[in-house]
C-alpha cells in the first residue's frame, strides 16, 4: 500500500505542518477562550523588573523555553516575550521561533506590541498600536483595524496581569486578550483557586492556583506571591515550568511528535 504523504503535495504538506505549529503554539500561549464575567480591576502593588524562563514540556520530554521580561517605564511596563520550540510532524522536524515585545499600560492593557513568529515554512510579522477605541495592525504588510469595546491584554502578559489583581480565592475576572496568532480579541475568564505549595527548581514556594476554562477544557497556572508564573498546565499536554537561566542556556532537548 502506497503511504498518503507520497500523493501529498509540497504546498500541501508545508500548510499540514503550518497548521499543527499553529496548533501548538496556541497551546503554549493558552489562546483558546471564550468565556465572559465581570471586568478586570487594575493590578495593585509596585511593578518591578523581573526576568523569567520557562521549560516547555509535552509530556516529559522538554520541546522547548520560553523567555519573558518585565520592566517598569515611566509611564507603564515594557513586556518581552521569546519562545523557541522544536517539534516533530509528520516526521519533519521543525524549529519554531516566537518573538513577542509590547508596551503596556500602567493597569498591563496593551499600548503597542510587534510580533514575529519564523519557521522554516513561513515568517509572519505583526504590529500594533490602540488608537482610542480601536486596534491598528500591520499583518505583514497589510493594514487592519479591530474595534475595542473594552481595554485589551497582551497574551505575553496574561498571567503577570491576573497575579497583581489580587483575586481572592474563588473570586473571577474577565480580561480582553490579543494574541497576535489568533488576530482577534477573545474574552478569558480567570478564577482564582485556593493556595498551594509547589516545588520549583528545589526549593518549596506557597502560589495562588488560578484555573481558566474554555471551551470545555480547564488550564492551571500557579503564580507566586510576587506576581511571576511558576508553573502552567495547558491544552494539548503541553506544561510550562519556571527553570534557571543556566538550565535555559544549557538545554538540549529532542524533537516532539505531535
Amino acid at each position: 500500500m502506497k503511504s498518503v504523504f507520497k500523493t501529498i503535495s509540497l504546498p500541501a504538506m508545508a500548510t499540514v505542518v503550518s497548521g499543527v505549529i499553529f496548533l501548538a503554539l496556541l497551546a503554549v500561549r493558552m489562546d483558546w477562550f471564550q468565556t465572559r464575567d465581570v471586568p478586570v480591576s487594575a493590578p495593585k502593588g509596585t511593578i518591578s523588573k523581573s526576568e523569567t524562563w520557562m521549560g516547555i514540556y509535552r509530556k516529559s520530554l522538554k520541546i522547548g523555553v520560553s523567555h519573558r521580561k518585565i520592566s517598569p517605564m515611566a509611564e507603564g511596563v515594557a513586556i518581552s516575550e521569546t519562545t523557541v520550540m522544536r517539534l516533530n510532524t509528520i516526521g519533519m522536524v521543525q524549529d519554531i521561533h516566537l518573538q513577542t515585545q509590547g508596551v503596556l499600560n500602567p493597569d498591563f492593557s496593551l499600548a503597542s506590541f510587534q510580533a514575529e513568529i519564523t519557521s522554516g515554512f513561513f515568517r509572519f510579522a505583526v504590529t500594533g498600536q490602540v488608537q482610542g477605541d480601536s486596534l491598528v495592525l500591520d499583518a505583514n504588510g497589510r493594514p487592519l483595524t479591530l474595534s475595542l469595546h473594552s481595554p485589551i491584554h497582551l497574551s505575553a502578559a496574561l498571567w503577570d496581569a491576573a497575579g497583581r489583581t489580587g483575586l481572592s480565592e474563588n473570586q473571577s475576572l474577565t480580561l480582553s486578550m490579543f494574541d497576535p496568532l489568533t488576530m482577534s480579541p477573545q474574552p478569558v475568564k480567570i478564577t482564582a483557586l485556593e493556595m498551594e505549595r509547589i516545588e520549583i527548581m528545589g526549593k518549596w514556594h506557597a502560589a495562588r492556583k488560578l484555573s481558566v476554562e474554555a471551551m470545555g477544557s480547564r488550564q492551571i497556572a500557579w503564580i507566586d506571591t510576587d506576581g511571576s508564573v511558576l508553573r502552567e498546565e495547558g491544552v494539548m499536554g503541553i506544561t510550562l515550568g519556571k527553570i534557571s537561566a543556566e538550565e535555559a542556556g544549557e538545554s538540549v532537548w529532542l524533537p516532539e511528535r505531535i
